[in-house]
């Protein structure tokens, strides 16, 4: 019973993390030892007892973590936006500077060149179609959401900010049926390519585990975040 207790626990604050911006709740789970725990349970595709009610005590704390602290972030997101800014600012250097030091020259010369072409592809992406098309800024939405949600490291948050999408998922977690009521075809769209996007993810991690240093990308994406938010 404690330890389901726990992982309850464990649970609460991933979704606490999860929509914290800055913060990242794979890199929690990956620190505790969750995150490889899940990719192999998923990589095995065999659910024994145990692993069934690890995934659903997680899974019911991160939805209460969530729904629990939606509201108090969004509130303290539109008091005190340029605060925010400046925490996800400085918690992403953070993060990629611990990150860096794991790196020869190297492999640094390649996350600082991949970085700088994402971040000149993302400048020169036709913006204005998505802000002007809701469906698709939904589905993009989705899918940047769920690059976070599944990668360790890469704060979703940050991504939905960039994006402009932050405050609308806060507003469907502080009162999911009220916003899928007046808004069922774009979140049902959204949450659509989130889980194809997510399962998609997965299949490659578990697949290219061995040889897929996510690390590369997840510090190319930092500096992306580091450059997009100066």
């Amino acid at each position: 019973m404690k330890t389901y207790l726990f992982n309850f626990v464990k649970g609460v604050l991933y979704g606490v993390f999860s929509i914290s911006p800055g913060l990242s709740g794979g890199v929690l789970a990956t620190y505790l030892g969750d995150y490889d725990k899940l990719i192999l349970i998923y990589d095995e595709k065999k659910i024994t007892k145990d692993n069934l009610f690890f995934i659903l005590f997680i899974l019911f704390g991160f939805i209460i973590g969530i729904v629990i602290s939606s509201k108090v972030v969004l509130d303290m997101y539109n008091k005190y936006h340029s605060i925010f800014k400046l925490i996800i600012l400085f918690i992403n250097i953070l993060i990629l500077y611990n990150m860096i030091k794991l790196y020869s020259l190297k492999k640094l010369g390649l996350i600082i060149t991949s970085s700088v072409i994402l971040y000149i592809f993302i400048k020169n992406i036709n913006i204005p179609i998505f802000y002007n098309n809701t469906r698709l800024k939904y589905v993009f939405g989705a899918v940047i959401y769920s690059f976070g949600k599944i990668i360790p490291g890469i704060s979703s948050t940050t991504l939905l900010i960039n994006f402009g999408m932050y405050e609308r998922v806060l507003l469907f977690f502080s009162d999911p049926i009220y916003e899928f009521v007046h808004n069922i075809t774009s979140w049902v769209l959204f949450w659509s390519f989130f889980s194809i996007t997510s399962l998609s993810l997965l299949t490659l991690i578990t697949k290219y585990k061995d040889t897929f240093d996510i690390k590369i990308i997840v510090s190319a994406i930092m500096i992306v975040n580091i450059l997009l938010l100066i």
